[in-house]
């Protein structure tokens, strides 16, 4: 494989590796990394790819399926679900995360390809005995955040969210694949795009 991506530098960018050593400092750049280089930059990278060194793939729905399979936790799963806003407590001056409200429903999500507004969902609450994990992503964690009171705020009043603190450090974040991956093949190739079925794409589940 390196022999293969040292032959793809050297056509490419027309720089000889040296060595193993030269090969991962060219590799080494942060594909994702945040600047004015972001959408112009030419060259080999690595790809983030989140899988362990047994090569399966890590994420958040892994690691709860393991830790309700285990029972080793009390661990309460609320499928088809969509947190809504934080609840603090501020008797003691500074905002306390103490439960989250949320709505129960399918696609009600906006960013949903099936999201109907008409369905509201159901709402629920609930409190947390010692702390609130906010786990929602690139996206939705600060989204939360903010609908909840907590962001900067000239653009929490601006909205007309009641600003629980005033935090400026809570904005938007760029996901880990947010770079534009644009390549021409030397070869001229013809690829068959199977047509869907009423079930989805052959193999699909």
């Amino acid at each position: 494989m390196a022999k293969v991506v040292r032959e793809g530098i050297r056509l490419l960018e027309e720089v000889d590796v040296e060595d193993d050593a030269h090969l991962t400092r060219l590799l080494d750049g942060d594909i994702t990394s945040v600047g004015t280089t972001l959408y112009t930059q030419e060259g080999w990278s690595q790809m983030p790819v989140h899988v362990d060194c047994r090569r399966p793939r890590s994420s958040g729905h892994r690691y709860v399926n393991q830790t309700a399979e285990a029972g080793t936790f009390p661990l309460t799963l609320s499928t088809h679900s969509l947190t809504t806003k934080i609840i603090f407590e501020t008797e003691s001056g500074s905002p306390k995360a103490v439960g989250v409200e949320y709505l129960v429903g399918e696609a009600l999500y906006g960013a949903e390809v099936r999201y109907d507004k008409t369905k509201t969902g159901r709402p629920q609450k609930v409190f947390a005995s010692r702390e609130v994990i906010i786990a929602g992503g690139t996206f939705n964690t600060p989204q939360i955040l903010k609908l909840s009171g907590v962001g900067p705020r000239k653009g929490l009043e601006d909205l007309g969210i009641p600003v629980v603190k005033d935090l400026p450090a809570v904005v938007s974040f760029s996901d880990s694949y947010s770079r534009p991956v644009n390549t021409t093949p030397i070869l001229s190739f013809h690829i068959e795009i199977p047509k869907p079925t009423t079930s989805g794409y052959p193999g699909s589940s």
